[in-house]
């Protein structure tokens, strides 16, 4: 290993030890970019049933839970916003809330 004029590097691509790093590295890369197929062929063998899910059913799910979480935000905006007498008491807040919410999630 030395240093060229221009500053870069330079390797000896005959060193044993820097061959076996490469080879190394590139099989630690070539096993994470498997890592999805490896992980399932091991579940696999350990008599695992795999169950695959399409990108549809992950973006429904996520859909759902904003949709939750926008109906929550939405409630807070509404409190926050309310004049002081006419807040309800922290335990009916946060009944209220859930009531809504069970109830939006039952009207799907």
């Amino acid at each position: 290993m030395g240093w060229r004029e221009d500053g870069m590097v330079e390797y000896n691509h005959d060193d044993p030890l820097l061959m076996i790093c490469a080879h190394v590295t590139a099989l630690q890369r070539a096993s994470k970019n498997r890592l999805v197929e490896l992980f399932c062929q091991l579940r696999q063998a350990n008599g695992w049933e795999i169950v695959r899910v399409g990108e549809a059913s992950a973006s429904k799910a996520f859909d759902e839970a904003k949709k939750m979480l926008d109906l929550a935000t939405n409630t807070n905006k509404h409190l926050l916003l309310a004049p002081p007498d006419e807040l309800p008491k922290p335990a009916e807040q946060t009944t209220r809330l859930l009531l809504r919410l069970l109830l939006s999630a039952l009207s799907k």
